[in-house]
């Protein structure tokens, strides 16, 4: 795979500051780490943590911690990677091997704290470097873009769900319904207990009902612990949801020896909790922050065996403000993804193709990729998700090509142009 000298990145570069998009130099690894051609990297509420520099770490920042992507490159001393493997990088960036943490096999509460995006470059930009230590080996023909999110908000809920301790038909009862929740529903389905899905209003419930949830609570429309208590009793609630007073009337919807589990940071951490109450009926109250990189492996590969994956929205690395402001704001449904430039794609995946298509089309010296990628428009989302379509070589190109020539709108010149390159393009491989 060949290198360029320089890539783009987006980065903090001043507390409370925007996120800066700029060229930057490409640095090989060093000993122990990977160098990552960034396919896609999802943008999670704690970015935010990276904005305020909440842990030290200085500035400027690369945030990003659900990176998926390709090996472009293998440092010293790394052992069982080779360019051109599919890999991911999650919150856990490393660890010293050496700390009590570590000696447990907790090591993504390794002391040191080496937390990708946070207090080392993460992966908004188009390369990243990671730490081989905590590489998650991908499973082959995984989307990157609807898979990004397992790194992160996937895997707190799989390895809180497999913590808890409760029996297969047990209810889960899942307060909050973003990111985070959209996928303690499908995880909890899959893995064979009874899913109580509880929001505000009533606008997410048919579509929560489809991810799996067998039943719906709306929060406003009346006393929501009583309405849990009589649909369940919960065995388990999964709070997800930044709202600490929300939370609080859940436990009476708690049935006995039940636990009511906290997977994110709270817009206060103060809770004026009935101590009686759960001591009468034995209910304990536990928090999961993350997985380390094993459990994000198994993460993806769970979700890869039962056929799930995010519901997503996609911005280009062009609009990184953008889709962190949606995520701060609480505009998106259900996670949003940072994905790279067509031509980034097809280097990873086809790069005797994009070799092809840069070397010359058929109009003279206008560059229909380049303007496909400039435009970032609804046809070039399109030409991603049949990109990632593609799987098994050229005749299933032709066949993609056939199928983007009848379906995309043509009266985009450049796109137009782009497929009709596109299929010569495979006839040439």
């Amino acid at each position: 795979m060949s290198l360029p000298r320089t890539f783009k990145q987006a980065s903090f570069k001043e507390f409370n500051g925007p996120l800066v998009i700029e060229e930057v130099t490409l640095q090989l690894p060093d000993d122990g780490e990977i160098l990552v051609k960034v396919e896609a990297c999802g943008v999670c509420h704690s970015e935010v943590i990276a904005k305020y520099n909440a842990y030290g770490a200085g500035f400027p920042i690369v945030p990003g911690h659900e990176i998926m992507g390709k090996v472009a490159a293998v440092g010293n001393l790394v052992d069982g990677w080779n360019v051109g493997d599919p890999i991911a990088g999650c919150w856990h960036g490393g660890h010293d091997g050496t700390c009590e943490k570590c000696r447990q096999g907790l090591y993504q509460f390794c002391e040191p704290f080496i937390v990708n995006g946070i207090t080392r470059n993460g992966g908004f930009g188009e390369y990243c470097i990671i730490r081989a230590q905590a590489a998650v080996r991908v499973p082959a023909n995984m989307d990157p873009v609807r898979n990004a999110p397992m790194l992160c908000a996937g895997s707190t809920v799989f390895t809180a769900l497999k913590a808890a301790g409760i029996k297969t038909g047990d209810t889960v009862a899942v307060q909050g319904l973003g990111g985070l929740g959209h996928m303690a529903v499908q995880f909890a389905r899959k893995m064979g207990y009874r899913v109580i899905a509880i929001s505000r209003g009533r606008s997410k419930e048919a579509s929560i009902r489809q991810l799996g949830a067998h039943e719906y609570i709306d929060s406003t429309a009346g006393d929501v612990g009583e309405a849990l208590k009589n649909l369940g009793p919960a065995q388990l609630v999964l709070t997800t949801a930044l709202d600490t007073a929300a939370m609080i009337p859940l436990i009476k919807g708690i049935g006995i020896y039940g636990k009511l589990m906290i997977l994110s940071f709270l817009q206060s951490g103060a809770m004026t909790i009935d101590s009686n109450e759960l001591f009468m009926r034995g209910i304990s109250i536990q928090s999961y922050p993350t997985g380390n990189c094993y459990d994000n492996q198994k993460t993806l590969e769970f979700a890869q065996m039962h056929g799930f994956d995010c519901v997503v929205e996609e911005f280009p690395l062009a609009k990184v403000q953008e889709a962190f402001d949606a995520v701060m704001n609480g505009k998106v449904r259900y996670r949003a993804v940072i994905t790279m430039p067509i031509e980034v794609f097809l280097n990873n995946n086809y790069p005797a193709l994009l070799d092809v298509l840069l070397s010359g089309n058929t109009d003279g010296d206008f560059n229909p990729l380049s303007v496909a990628v400039q435009s970032n428009d609804r046809a070039n989302a399109q030409l991603h998700e049949i990109f990632l379509a593609v799987e098994t070589g050229v005749t299933d190109m032709r066949q993609q090509t056939a199928w983007l020539r009848d379906n995309i709108d043509t009266k985009d010149r450049s796109i137009a142009i782009l497929t009709q390159d596109l299929a010569e393009a495979a006839e040439k491989i």
